[in-house]
């Protein structure tokens, strides 16, 4: 009997055959797929091209008149581990050596130092709007309407986690000058 007519022989053939039919599906199964995300990425695309209008740079917080480009904000949000990396990378691009010496972080009285008068706070403006910032940017911002005392929490601890550090880097960077 000759083996390529043996009923076992064709098994094997009927199984590759089958093998292949499941791959040709998955190939034009992905092709669509991949047709679909390349749409998907055009129009998204258009829309970011439309958003951006030319304009590369961001203004941190309205009417803050503080500006980045977007490239530096992904940088530094790259480079920081944490919201308070984050916060002091951005003050330290936002403010020179000059306008931190001689200014607190928020002008008020020290409490450890209680017979010295406080110092002036840095431009308030651009301080709330790193500090706004920085909050929007990891999920702190206000949702309008709503009134839970746990996102107020949450807000107002990531806040203190932002404040603190700016300060004490204020405090090293009066003593080291």
């Amino acid at each position: 009997m000759d083996q390529r007519n043996h009923p076992w022989m064709s098994f094997p053939l009927l199984m590759m055959n089958l093998q292949l039919i499941g791959r040709v599906e998955k190939y034009v199964d992905c092709k669509s797929k991949l047709r679909a995300l390349r749409t998907k990425y055009k129009s998204l695309k258009e829309v970011h091209g439309r958003c951006t209008n030319g304009d590369d740079y961001v203004e941190l917080w309205e009417g803050s008149d503080l500006r980045f480009k977007r490239s530096e904000i992904s940088a530094l949000k790259t480079m920081s581990a944490s919201i308070t990396f984050f916060a002091r990378n951005l003050f330290r691009k936002s403010f020179s050596m000059e306008e931190i010496v001689g200014h607190s972080l928020l002008g008020r009285k020290s409490t450890a130092l209680k017979d010295h008068a406080p110092l002036p706070s840095v431009d308030p403006t651009r301080r709330d709007a790193i500090i706004e910032f920085c909050l929007k940017t990891y999920g702190f911002e206000v949702i309008p309407g709503n009134p839970s005392l746990k996102a107020h929490k949450t807000r107002k601890s990531a806040k203190t986690k932002i404040i603190k550090p700016l300060s004490d880097f204020m405090g090293e960077e009066r003593i080291s000058t």
